[in-house]
């Protein structure tokens, strides 16, 4: 019985050294996740767009906050009087 107990003992107590020796290595640096900048949102810098009742070329300026990589912005209307509808990304 002595002989069990011994070895029982000198088995946790190895097993007690192996936890301690290798909780002690050193673990390595945690990056936090960089959290998302929000949805894309375009903001006109006019509150308001004049047209001319003859109509012609027109421009409306945006800003564009939190764009998405690979995605360009795009502009349409329903209407078939407005035609020829261009976005210029160039400015920005």
């Amino acid at each position: 019985m002595k002989i069990l107990f011994s070895s029982f003992l000198s088995s946790v107590m190895m097993l007690s050294v192996m936890f301690a020796a290798s909780s002690c290595t050193e673990d390595e640096p945690v990056t936090p996740p960089v959290p998302p900048a929000g949805d894309p949102e375009i903001a006109f810098t006019q509150d308001r767009l004049e047209v001319p009742i003859e109509g012609g070329d027109m421009s409306a300026a945006f800003t564009l906050s939190n764009p998405v990589e690979d995605i360009e912005p795009s502009a349409a209307c329903e209407a078939d009087w407005i035609t020829g509808i261009v976005v210029d990304t160039a400015d920005a």
